[in-house]
């Protein structure tokens, strides 16, 4: 287990669901003291279940990534934060005091999008969500703090007063102090490992539709089309796209001398070979509805040619050509 999912021996995924049900289980039981089926209180006690069965949920799924927990764990919070600043709008008519929840409100749901960016694999900097936290934790403290230095209220008054935000202000804390380990501020080494692992494989495999137009397959398989080139190895070229949801180029070019083509997948363009893959083909066979493209040792392509997507299965691009019967 990667050190930054632990604090000492406990994973940090449990640390976040014991404080999350812990804050919730504790708001549940002063609102239900005092509970009306009016629908800013419907409000209020739906926050605190959300946070306390996610809490219970991350416990039970304690072997979860810590990234995910931590993601999920915003939403929970986002979602509370949300609910519980419309109940405050509701009850609270004062302007200055509105638009400070209206603002409390919007960092709810800001957070919320960033934590749902990252589950749905969107690329989401856990930057965001710390800075989002950490305004919360101000907007908590800055009331408290303001009547200790300008009105001159004891601490111990303002702690009777405001004990209630107290848990609520330790799982902000406890959430900030998580958004800073390494495994949520940087990818692991693990991570690092299977996105590494995820990027090689979009190499030797095609998305599920993707396909060349039939005007690129004609440009392929007529060797006059081609473009000659001059001086160097390469005696003449051409590149097509393969589109689909990840398009990549597909480069072929005939050597000088040799007769082999040599084709080459790219997926930064003509121009780039980061990630490009090399095959030789020593034979092409065009079908109405796609080319394949045979090389050595039984290894060969097949490349749909339409006009629009062709919803399949995702397919290997390479693989070992099966013995006639």
């Amino acid at each position: 287990m990667n050190d930054s999912e632990t604090i000492g021996k406990v994973r940090v995924v449990t640390v976040l669901g014991a404080t999350m049900l812990v804050t919730g289980i504790y708001y549940l039981i002063l609102r239900l003291m005092d509970f009306s089926d009016e629908f800013d209180e419907i409000l209020a006690v739906g926050s605190y279940v959300v946070i306390t069965a996610v809490g219970l949920w991350i416990l039970i799924h304690k072997e979860m990534r810590m990234r995910e927990g931590v993601y999920l764990c915003g939403l929970a919070i986002g979602t509370a934060i949300v609910m519980q600043n419309l109940m405050f709008m509701i009850l609270d008519l004062d302007d200055m005091t509105f638009f400070l929840e209206l603002g409390s409100l919007v960092l709810g749901a800001m957070l919320i999008l960033f934590a749902a960016g990252f589950l749905f694999g969107y690329q989401i900097s856990s930057k965001r969500l710390l800075i989002t936290v950490a305004i919360e934790i101000l907007i908590i403290i800055m009331p408290m703090f303001l009547d200790w230095y300008v009105k001159v209220v004891p601490a111990l008054t303002i702690i009777k007063e405001n004990y209630v935000q107290f848990p609520l202000l330790i799982l902000f804390l406890v959430y900030g102090f998580v958004l800073t380990r390494d495994g949520i501020r940087n990818l692991s080494v693990k991570e690092r490992i299977e996105r590494n692992l995820d990027s090689i494989e979009g190499m030797f495999h095609s998305d599920a539709d993707m396909y060349m137009t039939p005007e690129d397959a004609d440009r392929v398989m007529d060797p006059g089309a081609w473009t000659r080139m001059e001086g160097g190895p390469v005696e003449s070229e051409v590149s097509v796209v393969l589109h689909g949801e990840h398009s990549v180029t597909l480069l072929f070019q005939r050597m000088r001398g040799d007769g082999i083509i040599h084709a080459i997948v790219l997926n930064n363009g003509p121009d780039s070979f980061i990630q490009g893959f090399r095959f030789d083909i020593s034979e092409s066979i065009r079908n109405d509805d796609s080319i394949t493209f045979y090389g050595p040792r039984g290894v060969f392509t097949r490349v749909r040619v339409s006009e629009v997507p062709a919803k399949s299965r995702r397919i290997p691009l390479f693989r070992k050509a099966e013995p006639e019967a």
